[in-house]
């Protein structure tokens, strides 16, 4: 048994538990130690045929047909349910088309880029959210996810949306280099570790029933941001930096916690026609980088 440690700076360790190599493992077993001493024994099952995709997929993997603008609200609607694979898709009565469209084409580009996640998210609505969110993906107990966009800023048009958000690049709340494209890629970069998570539980499901095994150690994964830990641990490594200071030189937004360093770091590699070498760490570390 061969085991890897990675110690946090805060005092918590991550171990990797590695069985002897096998041609197809059954599991790997993740134990996250808390500073208190107290331990958490997660155990990643493999799933071959989401490994294979997570490893050579390409920019146009999902090889689909080049977006194109809807006319009308119905038709953007029926699109995003249809070819973007959502449930449920509610863009509320104050969006103008310009605003959907760019909504929708930017899913499409995340998909493009990630085919796995088509589908993987549930519901895309409108809503009131708290001040200063842009958007929010709200992830539930048995791994239903809701992408929820900010009515406040959203109906005031994309233009001024832009604006504000450019405001916030500058201002080093956000990372350097992105545009208000990146509210939707961040998003998905929690979309991405929320994937992740499901498929480390258990690979033949994406839902899980309410009050069940699966559903507790998926609730309990993404409460402790095990996914995101493991992939910043790994990032800060390798950049011989502190996890803390790979959080503050992505972004102000960054330091809220290890999700969101995430997500702030998925949104600069894909949107930054420049992206920086944390940014690009972290990717790495995830074994999601691609071209």
């Amino acid at each position: 048994m061969k085991s890897i440690l990675f110690v946090r700076p805060e005092g918590g360790i991550i171990e990797f538990a590695n069985p002897a190599p096998r041609r197809e493992p059954a599991a790997e077993q993740i134990v996250f130690r808390r500073s208190d001493g107290s331990a958490i024994v997660f155990f990643r099952k493999y799933n071959p045929y989401h490994d294979r995709l997570g490893r050579f997929a390409s920019a146009d993997g999902a090889g689909g047909a080049a977006f194109r603008p809807a006319k009308t609200q119905a038709e953007a609607e029926q699109y995003a349910r249809q070819e973007l694979g959502f449930w449920e898709v509610d863009f509320g009565d104050h969006l103008d088309m310009e605003t959907i469209n760019h909504i929708n084409e930017q899913i499409h580009a995340v998909q493009e880029k990630y085919p796995e996640l088509k589908g993987a998210v549930q519901s895309l609505r409108t809503a009131k959210l708290e001040e200063g969110a842009y958007a929010q993906t709200r992830i539930t107990g048995d791994g239903i996810i809701k992408l929820e966009f900010s009515s406040a800023d959203y109906e005031k048009g994309l233009s001024a949306v832009a604006r504000k958000y450019q405001q916030g690049v500058m201002g080093g709340i956000f990372p350097k280099g992105v545009d208000e494209r990146s509210i939707i890629w961040h998003e998905y970069g929690h979309v991405l570790a929320a994937y992740v998570c499901k498929k480390w539980v258990s690979p033949e499901r994406n839902f899980f029933e309410k009050g069940s095994a699966e559903s507790k150690e998926f609730s309990q994964m993404r409460r402790e941001r095990v996914v995101e830990k493991i992939w910043l641990e790994k990032a800060a490594q390798r950049l011989r930096i502190s996890t803390k200071n790979l959080s503050a030189a992505i972004s102000v937004y960054a330091k809220g916690d290890d999700a969101e360093t995430f997500a702030e770091a998925f949104s600069e590699a894909n949107c930054s026609a420049s992206p920086r070498w944390e940014a690009l760490a972290v990717m790495r570390a995830s074994g999601y980088d691609r071209e």
